[in-house]
């Protein structure tokens, strides 16, 4: 009863929520989108008058993430800033946040010429002076951020310019390609730029890194009506500056492009919102490609400036692995299996609570929140992949940690028949008290779980039977202790103290 008094409380709030929308569609000014979703699921912003606006976006590859910020100002004039990060090239000492990242803006770029005249991003095109300007005319995202412009109001040149991370390589590559839209044969240039930086030995992790930033296919093309020419920049980290990396700008851009075809290919979402269908298909591209190769194996991290090489009980055990085993993509299983393998690396016959987060590739751990009910996320996790992936041999390896967080739990139980732990997933940003709801919902959910995926291995029924039992007692003692009447309606708290 209580259970379909809360049902029916959210069916009234979306209702209400609803009604209200409704009720105010005459008053609210009309929404004018700003992105437009394209055919072959990408989104174009066609620029007009409503500026200044800014943005950014992350793209990651296995060895490389690029954070792209945009702005475009109310003259019409964009700039760039591209903070571009490698999870693998680490400094001393060793934390969560010991990668080496580097930031460059606009006026670091090489110099370009138009019949000697130089395109200039810094400038309207109602201030060309002379030179020419890089007028932008539409910005699209699709696992490439491609920018279109022009050259101002003398245009005679149409400009890509695209911004992308190197599938397998730590680099990222801005291309630029130039075609000529005049009727007259036009010169452009790009100058040859090659900048490094070296990080200081005695704070390096295994020897210093070195990051480049250099020109690819520099110097002056011809252009005759209709022709393009293809110029890059390539941002990326060595340890050996002496054999510098070798890229192929497009051929960066088609290994890209087919990356993210096949991150979308499986698990589509079709429904009548062509909004809600783009959403999703974003936040599969961005969930799937933010994993990174490392030394200790596939690693997906959730990035952010933040976040590389590193995986955490809450954002990979507990959210993404469970997804990836519906996503269809290798590599995100992959990387699900490794983070179950390296968290159960620590698991130990006291029962000591296992690192909340694996970092630097794996050469430390972080347990700065104490225990957030870290064995619930990977006990709920581990059994939820294993149910879905549905290969009795990853199931295997999976079981002996998944039962030994559900252990843990089961020795955490205060007298209330709650689980006990020092914070929840929020680490305190919120009061959660001696027990929490998320913990326990987790291990309840786990317990389930594990009773179903116990039954496909053809575990001993007597195992099966006290999980399913304790299964029904931690459910009454959820509904118990944290079960609450607000407002006359049945809801829940999130603590107990």
């Amino acid at each position: 009863m209580k259970l379909l008094k809360k049902k029916a409380f959210l069916i009234s709030i979306l209702l209400i929520v609803k009604l209200t929308v409704y009720s105010q569609q005459k008053i609210l000014p009309k929404q004018e989108d700003r992105w437009s979703i394209q055919p072959d699921g990408s989104i174009t912003w066609h620029i007009n008058d409503r500026l200044p606006h800014a943005d950014h976006i992350e793209m990651s590859g296995e060895k490389v993430s690029l954070r792209v910020a945009y702005r475009i100002d109310s003259a019409g004039i964009t700039r760039i800033t591209r903070k571009v990060v490698f999870p693998t090239f680490r400094m001393l000492p060793d934390d969560t946040r010991s990668h080496i990242s580097y930031t460059f803006e606009d006026n670091e770029l090489p110099r370009i010429y138009i019949d000697n005249k130089l395109l200039r991003f810094d400038i309207s095109k109602h201030e060309q002076d002379g030179n020419f300007a890089f007028v932008t005319k539409s910005i699209n995202h699709h696992g490439i951020m491609r920018i279109q412009a022009e050259t101002g109001n003398q245009a005679q040149v149409k400009i890509e310019r695209s911004l992308f991370p190197s599938v397998d390589k730590p680099a990222a590559i801005e291309k630029f390609v130039f075609t000529n839209i005049s009727s007259k044969p036009v010169t452009v240039s790009m100058e040859k730029l090659y900048r490094a930086v070296t990080t200081d030995s005695l704070r390096s992790k295994s020897s210093p890194h070195t990051v480049i930033m250099k020109t690819v296919n520099e110097g002056s093309r011809v252009l005759q009506p209709g022709q393009s020419a293809v110029f890059a920049i390539c941002y990326f980290a060595t340890d050996s500056p002496e054999k510098p990396l070798q890229i192929d700008p497009l051929a960066e851009e088609k290994q890209r492009a087919r990356r993210i075809d096949k991150i979308l290919s499986p698990l589509q979402l079709e429904t009548p919102d062509s909004i809600l269908n783009t959403a999703f298909a974003f936040a599969k591209i961005r969930a799937t490609e933010s994993i990174f190769k490392t030394k200790r194996g596939y690693l997906h991290s959730p990035g952010g400036l933040e976040y590389y090489a590193a995986i955490w009980a809450n954002d990979q055990a507990e959210y993404v692995s469970p997804y990836f085993a519906f996503s269809g993509d290798s590599i995100g299983t992959l990387s699900a299996m490794n983070c179950y393998r390296l968290f159960a690396s620590y698991m130990n016959p006291e029962y000591k609570a296992l690192p909340s987060s694996i970092v630097a590739e794996g050469d430390t751990v972080w347990k700065g929140a104490g225990d957030r009910g870290d064995q619930a996320m990977i006990g709920y996790g581990a059994s939820r992949f294993a149910l879905t992936y549905g290969k009795a041999d990853s199931a295997k390896v999976l079981w002996p940690l998944i039962s030994w967080c559900l252990e843990y739990c089961r020795r955490h139980i205060n007298e209330l028949g709650v689980v006990a732990s020092q914070s929840d997933e929020l680490e305190g940003r919120f009061p959660s008290g001696k027990a929490n709801l998320s913990t326990n919902c987790l291990y309840y959910d786990a317990l389930v779980s594990a009773a179903m995926l116990a039954g496909q291995l053809h575990l001993p029924n007597k195992q099966i039977d006290d999980y399913r039992a304790r299964a029904i007692a931690i459910k009454v003692n959820i509904e118990k202790y944290f079960g609450a009447n607000v407002a006359g309606f049945d809801t829940y708290k999130p603590e107990f103290d």
